[in-house]
């Protein structure tokens, strides 16, 4: 009987010793279900971690959303009505709070930044009208080498990377956004976020396309420079390098109407470019409604 028990205690490894396809698929279905076990515990945990995180994500979505509401603030409260549409140029700088960001120093722009002003312009323009080209080129107005930067004790200016040679073409303003009317102009501020409005507030200018034209209707224009230009300071007639030539000797086509500017002077390397605002800027704002 001893024997016996010893023979049903060995049955199993006997067994399989002698045949071990069955050992082999006996332990496979083994590792599957095994598998499958641990996996449906991996699952569950998966999908309640899943949910926690998606629950994170709606509360990382909503500060989000607060924060661009706080930058936006000004301008989401006028579109809930028509007050805007009416606003001078001073209604506008108190509303966006433009002279309290005027005191701080103000970012440099990069290509994103400009897009979205041209875009923005767009927006509002009939494309017929557009006098920006194509919003999304990384091009700008200048003709030279060129960088931004902050120009002490003036905000932002604009740099020679070259020299420039005394009547080289600068800048052909292919990139300046003209309004035909103070609506559209409006509605451009009103798509912007305030920092942004308050650039276009301090940088755009009203200029007489007909030069000595007194059709005011068809010629005068609002206009801003919708890239690097913008951040041209004054020089005047004194110390300003970069102004128009005399009309009997451009030789360059004029974009939109605008005449285009030139060296006025030779210009060193690192030397800031300097315009002279009372060449370009010309016209009458109350013509607009501000």
């Amino acid at each position: 009987m001893g024997t016996d028990n010893g023979d049903v205690a060995l049955r199993g490894p006997i067994f399989y010793r002698k045949h071990p396809q069955l050992l082999a698929f006996t332990a496979m279905i083994f590792l599957i279900f095994s598998v499958w076990e641990l996996n449906e515990k991996y699952s569950d945990g998966n999908q309640a971690q899943t949910k926690n995180n998606n629950i994170q994500d709606v509360n990382d979505t909503n500060i989000v959303s607060s924060s661009k509401r706080q930058i936006r603030g000004a301008s989401d409260e006028f579109k809930g009505n028509e007050e805007w549409r009416d606003y001078s140029r001073g209604n506008f700088l108190e509303k966006f709070d433009c002279e309290e960001l005027w005191e701080k120093e103000n970012p440099v722009h990069d290509q994103e930044t400009w897009k979205r002003f041209r875009q923005a312009y767009e927006s509002v323009v009939e494309s017929s009208d557009s006098t920006v080209g194509d919003t999304l080129a990384d091009f700008d107005a200048f003709t030279v080498k060129h960088y931004a930067s902050q120009s002490p004790g003036k905000g932002r200016g604009v740099y020679a990377k070259e020299k420039i040679p005394s009547g080289k073409l600068l800048y052909n303003f292919s990139r300046s956004a003209q309004f035909k009317d103070g609506k559209s102009f409006r509605e451009f501020l009103m798509r912007l976020d305030n920092e942004l409005a308050c650039d276009v507030l301090q940088w755009s200018y009203v200029i007489n396309l007909g030069e000595d034209s007194d059709d005011i209707e068809n010629d005068l224009r609002i206009v801003c420079d919708l890239d690097e230009g913008s951040f041209c300071n004054n020089g005047g007639h004194k110390h300003g390098n970069m102004g128009y030539a005399s009309s009997d000797t451009e030789k360059f086509p004029r974009y939109n109407r605008m005449r285009p500017l030139f060296a006025t002077r030779d210009i060193e390397p690192g030397e800031e470019i300097l315009c002279k605002y009372g060449e370009f800027s010309n016209g009458d704002w109350e013509h607009f409604g501000f």
